[in-house]
């Protein structure tokens, strides 16, 4: 319990700074297990990555909650980092949100991105992502506040509403979760710098960002404009993905690895804790 409240308030903190950060993408223990080496201050599990990764499907709320959280519990086992998990819109209404939130913290996670997207896909509404009514989803941010059995784990309101119904509408959704009592507001899609600009300034609460290319703006641009965490895209996960696949088409081109870049054995042997495993193995297996 120790280890998650410090993961729960370094996480409280790392949001209350006046200095803007990015989070690393994780989607597995190795993943978070660099990260972590990496100094990173957060990990953020994005549902998109895990529908990829657990599934090789899109993400069009095909990964249950079960699945979800099994794969943070096995993150959280191997790094003490805070990560802030994607858990879409709470996989149903305000008594899903509450049985999710259960799960994932149970499962480790410090945070909680719940969002105000209409999911699953609507019949007939898949042209552009629908989006439910401020009053219910202020009603099932009000049971993700009162599901949480720690007060330090975060429940983070998340609407995409920006990019298709306004500013004004993004931030009249965000005054309500922030008003229903969430720890934290997330704006996807933002690759505007007066939307960037009115977003830090009309909240009491931190401000995490999607979308916001660092060629658009820096760190420290963002801090100035009062943005907590940047999110800019999941890159990491997909240059890994590419890497595997260069790999092994070497070997089906060449029939060698020559010029495939591998990880160092020490810095594997260090992620993998292969000197306290000897340690165990000298202990209790000879």
């Amino acid at each position: 319990m120790n280890i998650i409240n410090n993961a729960n308030e370094s996480l409280r903190k790392t949001l209350s700074e006046a200095s803007c950060v990015h989070p690393a993408t994780v989607f597995d223990p190795m993943s978070g297990k660099i990260a972590e080496s990496l100094n990173y201050k957060v990990g953020i599990v994005p549902g998109m990555i895990m529908s990829l990764n657990l599934l090789s499907a899109p993400d069009l709320m095909l990964l249950s909650i079960t699945e979800l959280s099994d794969a943070v519990r096995r993150i959280k086992r191997s790094c003490s980092m805070p990560i802030i998990i994607d858990a879409d819109h709470g996989y149903g209404n305000a008594l899903n949100v509450m049985r999710s939130v259960e799960e994932l913290e149970h499962a480790g996670a410090s945070g909680i991105s719940i969002e105000d997207t209409n999911l699953p896909l609507p019949f007939k509404k898949t042209d552009i992502p629908d989006f439910i009514s401020i009053e219910e989803a202020t009603s099932k941010i009000d049971a993700a506040v009162n599901a949480k059995k720690n007060p330090s784990m975060m429940i983070i309101a998340r609407t995409g509403s920006t990019k298709y119904l306004g500013i004004e509408e993004a931030l009249k959704r965000g005054k309500a979760y922030q008003n229903i009592g969430a720890d934290a507001l997330f704006f996807p899609n933002i690759d505007n710098i007066n939307d960037v600009k009115t977003l830090g300034s009309s909240f009491d609460i931190p401000i995490i960002l999607g979308g916001v290319s660092p060629d658009l703006l820096s760190l420290k641009q963002l801090s100035s404009y009062g943005i907590n965490i940047s999110l800019p895209g999941h890159i990491p996960y997909f240059a890994a993905l590419e890497a595997y696949r260069n790999a092994l088409k070497t070997l089906s081109d060449n029939n060698n690895y020559d010029k495939v870049k591998v990880l160092e054995k020490e810095y594997l042997e260090k992620l993998s804790s292969s000197k306290e495993y000897k340690t165990s193995i000298s202990k209790y297996l000879k």
